[in-house]
């Protein structure tokens, strides 16, 4: 084969994965959109998040907040605060995401595309950056997974950039309302599954 038919070939898989991947995401975003009770949903996704021992165990652990009708965070966040020895909390800088230690609510910001991020302060402040491989668990957001715990983003890779720093102890446990829960998510190379997928009637154990 030659190279020109190659590139070619790989265009026109990398377009077709492109347009599937979109087609996941407003059909996820769709339903999510559509969704009754999400309180009630939400409340049930965060009791099974607070009981998971992967949770239970972890000393530091880095959580997104909640925007949107995505599963509320903020419950969740507030009994880790006040239980764990390190709360990370990210925020958007030159397409990375960076971790900053939060003690409270309070510390944090409307920023990037209006998501709670660490007041600019905090970012400034070495005590307060946390790196990647620090972590023993990162709470994971999503448009859709599947049940081997394939994740599929907004497409700007923010957490993908985040989650190949971290360690190899470090659990990854995705927060999802049963509906966002797909027959197959497709994947890249540099995809890294979950290790839960937590719903509300669920929990999906995906890798050892």
């Amino acid at each position: 084969m030659s190279w020109l038919a190659f590139r070619t070939m790989s265009s026109a898989f990398n377009t077709d994965l492109r347009l599937l991947k979109q087609q996941l995401r407003q059909e996820a975003q769709s339903r999510r959109a559509l969704l009754r009770d999400r309180t009630g949903r939400s409340q049930e996704v965060t009791a099974r998040l607070l009981a998971l021992p992967a949770f239970v165990s972890a000393r530091a652990i880095a959580f997104y907040v909640s925007v949107r009708n995505e599963v509320d965070t903020r419950p969740a966040l507030l009994a880790a605060l006040a239980q764990k020895e390190l709360i990370a909390v990210p925020y958007c800088h030159e397409g990375r995401l960076q971790l900053v230690r939060i003690e409270n609510q309070d510390e944090l910001t409307a920023g990037t595309y209006r998501i709670p991020e660490p007041a600019v302060e905090l970012r400034e402040r070495f005590d307060r950056q946390v790196k990647p491989a620090e972590l023993d668990l990162v709470i994971v957001p999503g448009v859709a997974f599947d049940r081997a715990g394939n994740r599929l983003g907004h497409g700007a890779g923010y957490y993908d950039k985040l989650l190949a720093d971290v360690g190899p102890q470090t659990k990854l446990v995705a927060l999802a309302f049963d509906c966002q829960i797909v027959g197959s998510v497709p994947t890249e190379p540099h995809d890294l599954p979950m290790h839960f997928v937590l719903t509300e009637s669920t929990v999906y154990r995906t890798r050892n």
